[in-house]
């Protein structure tokens, strides 16, 4: 019995010998791996916080050279206009064009004679000079627009004005699906006129605006060199 204690305790403290050293080990390597995390984390701390710090600097320093002069200038006058007053009054004009066009419309041919004619044109099976005579409108319209204010904002809110008042005479019509007849709603009227403004509008807007720009460079050019053009035609 007195050998069996001797050799339990022995084994005892042998176990307890390893455990401590097992102990030890990994508080050893908890240490190194939390200071070479530290280590790591501070390092890459270090990089982010540097890297952001360039990349502020270098950004303000571009908005605030050309990227600003950019917005500020070509940018925003291609897109809103040049003149804030102009394009603030061809946006309030807009819904007026709409009204009168959506009125215009209902009390004269009607929805279903507008859209055969849209449908024959573009089809080709039936041409109607007064289809070409509104793209043609539309389009000076865009350009005259675009001439005087180059703005394509303004210029396509100005030429999708009709569109959409034509297109929004659809409401309260009768419209033949394949599960049957049903009465367009107001809703289901403002969303097809929205995306015919939209698909048919923005195209011819873009059009005038090229024109429009087009025809504002031949006239500053013409202002600033009257010599230019007898110039050429003699050469």
């Amino acid at each position: 019995m007195p050998t069996n204690t001797s050799t339990v305790q022995s084994v005892a403290g042998t176990g307890l010998t390893y455990l401590v050293a097992a102990l030890a080990f990994i508080k050893r390597v908890g240490v190194l791996t939390i200071a070479w995390l530290y280590n790591l984390l501070k390092r890459v701390w270090r990089f982010t916080r540097t890297a952001t710090t360039f990349s502020l600097r270098r950004t303000r320093e571009l908005l605030n050279g050309p990227v600003r002069d950019i917005v500020t200038g070509p940018l925003r006058r291609a897109l809103f206009g040049r003149r804030v007053d102009i394009s603030l009054g061809a946006v309030l004009l807009a819904p007026i064009i709409a009204l009168v066009t959506a009125w215009w419309v209902g009390s004269t041919f009607g929805y279903y004679a507008l859209e055969e004619w849209a449908l024959g044109t573009w089809n080709g099976t039936n041409p109607t000079a007064l289809v070409f005579l509104g793209f043609g409108f539309l389009l000076a319209v865009g350009t005259v627009s675009a001439a005087v204010n180059n703005g394509l904002i303004p210029t396509a809110v100005l030429v999708s004005a009709p569109i959409f008042g034509a297109a929004v005479t659809r409401y309260g019509t009768e419209v033949t699906y394949h599960w049957g007849t049903t009465i367009v709603s107001l809703p289901n009227a403002l969303g097809v006129a929205t995306l015919i403004a939209l698909g048919v509008g923005t195209p011819i807007a873009i059009c005038g605006w090229l024109l429009g720009v087009a025809v504002r460079s031949l006239i500053r050019f013409v202002g600033l060199h009257p010599e230019g053009i007898p110039q050429m035609r003699s050469n």
